[in-house]
């Protein structure tokens, strides 16, 4: 959580606080790889991968579902699925794991 303050001449100034939160976990073995769009309505997209198994977990780490991708055309649909913040784990060919913080509006 972060505030700023402004001093001068005596008048000081705070602003609200504001909390930052991550989307992401870094992995350099997968830099490559893009979750597109975020946030969206439900579908998203991997950029930078051709096959991959992704999985789906809900804000609480219950598991939704997997999904077998075979091209980058072919995206997740999540539409049916209430609006959150999910985690999406994407395995690729050789087993490597990159994982995607996804806001669902």
């Amino acid at each position: 959580t972060y505030q700023v303050e402004i001093n001068w001449n005596n008048c000081v100034v705070l602003s609200d606080c504001i909390t930052v939160t991550t989307l992401g976990i870094k992995n350099e073995e997968h830099h490559h790889i893009m979750l597109y769009p975020n946030p969206s309505k439900g579908i998203f997209y991997l950029r930078g991968i051709e096959t991959a198994t992704v999985s789906v977990y809900d804000i609480s780490s219950k598991y939704i579902g997997r999904f077998n991708l075979k091209s980058q055309e072919e995206g997740v649909d999540l539409s049916n699925y209430p609006a959150g913040v999910y985690t999406i784990k994407v395995q690729d060919e050789k087993q490597k794991v990159k994982t995607f913080k996804f806001i669902k509006m």
